[in-house]
């Protein structure tokens, strides 16, 4: 949530170079750096669609004998 309320500040639809590890997370650096936007992005549509799609997936198929979830 921190990553993606920072697109909304300082460099509006991207995400800054650097930022602090402890909260409030102050972004640092250069404000359009395309590697940290890309990694965001990258996390967001690879793992997070993939959990969603596995737990989609995992609810609707049908249970059989033996099977583990």
């Amino acid at each position: 949530d921190p990553l993606l309320q920072q697109t909304h500040e300082a460099g509006l639809g991207h995400l800054s170079e650097i930022a602090d590890a402890e909260p409030p997370y102050t972004p640092r650096g250069c404000p359009f750096q395309a590697w940290s936007l890309g990694e965001a992005m990258r996390v967001l549509f690879d793992v997070v669609a993939d959990d969603q799609a596995v737990s989609a997936t995992q609810d609707t198929m049908p249970r059989t004998k033996g099977r583990q979830a």
